[in-house]
């Protein structure tokens, strides 16, 4: 019998859907559809061992191309197999030492520290767009990239573009399109910049590693390409402002909690498990966009009496 279309039920029972389809068909392989795709959801140890081993799985096709044209980028790390992927993720690995991670932290909390400190005395700011403007100044500084102060909200807007048009259709998605056309031509050129002598970075920045990144075949990345990782580097970083906001509405549906984390630092276990659980609860947003889409048509035809 064809496996039935489980989206209704996952958007109804959230969290709590695959748990319970497991136990209800006894096996930690289920198969169904979600979006009328096939899905087989694995369980398990043995079950990660095997979706991660490279024998199993292929990245060379399986992005869809609106998502390479807006989120990804075309020919990103994302859309590699086997050796290509092994050294271009070892470039990125690289960028990810405890030192480096912390000189993030320091420029982030310092952009954060300007920001509130020129924000107005009792008056409302938007804590999302602000955010998204202190990752920017965060990021960007810690990769080498120079932005100047008046080019900061320009720039936080391309990079939120891409994330908030790829699950889209219609202008969002063609505004991000065209914001990744504007990023990967302003980075590509700096790539260029750095090789030819022409700007410098600092050794250990992501620009510096990015544009001396060498291939399988000992040849630098394409310029465009070298953009494309730079901006999987920034692009991520920046789409924390919707986490930031999330936590905001924890913090405000949840008061309590505010006390505790006043009393932590960001190495204690509560932080970490407060931010964890701030991942847990609310969906990433692409997708409790999408899914909240699917369901309004559903409940549409269901009250129309489609098929």
């Amino acid at each position: 019998m064809p496996d039935l279309d489980n989206t209704l039920p996952l958007l109804l029972e959230g969290y709590g859907w695959l748990p319970n389809l497991r136990r209800r068909t006894g096996n930690d392989v289920v198969r169904t559809r979600l979006l009328g795709m096939r899905v087989t959801a694995l369980c398990g140890p043995e079950a990660a061992r095997f979706f991660y081993d490279e024998d199993h799985i292929r990245r060379v096709d399986a992005l869809p191309g609106p998502v390479k044209s807006t989120l990804t980028g075309n020919g990103a790390v994302h859309t590699l197999d086997g050796a290509d992927h092994r050294l271009r993720k070892a470039m990125f690995m690289s960028l990810m030492t405890e030192d480096g991670v912390r000189d993030l932290v320091d420029h982030t909390v310092a952009a954060w520290d300007d920001a509130a400190a020129s924000w107005p005395a009792g008056r409302p700011v938007v804590l999302f767009d602000e955010v998204s403007r202190v990752l920017t100044r965060g990021v960007t500084r810690w990769t080498g990239v120079p932005v100047a102060d008046d080019d900061v909200e320009a720039t936080a807007r391309s990079l939120v573009a891409l994330v908030d048009g790829f699950a889209t259709g219609g202008p969002r998605h063609w505004r991000a399109r065209a914001a990744r056309g504007r990023l990967e031509a302003w980075l590509s050129g700096l790539v260029r910049d750095v090789r030819d002598g022409v700007r410098s970075a600092p050794a250990s920045s992501a620009l510096a590693v990015v544009a001396g990144h060498r291939g399988p075949d000992g040849e630098l990345l394409d310029p465009r390409v070298a953009a494309v990782e730079l901006l999987n580097v920034i692009r991520p970083t920046v789409a924390v402002c919707w986490y930031v906001t999330f936590a905001a509405h924890a913090l405000h549906r949840w008061p309590e909690q505010r006390a505790a984390l006043r009393e932590v630092d960001d190495r204690s276990l509560f932080a970490e498990m407060f931010a964890q659980e701030i991942r847990r609860f609310y969906l990433p947003f692409r997708v409790r966009r999408l899914f909240s889409r699917v369901l309004r048509v559903a409940i549409g035809a269901a009250s129309r009496g489609d098929s």
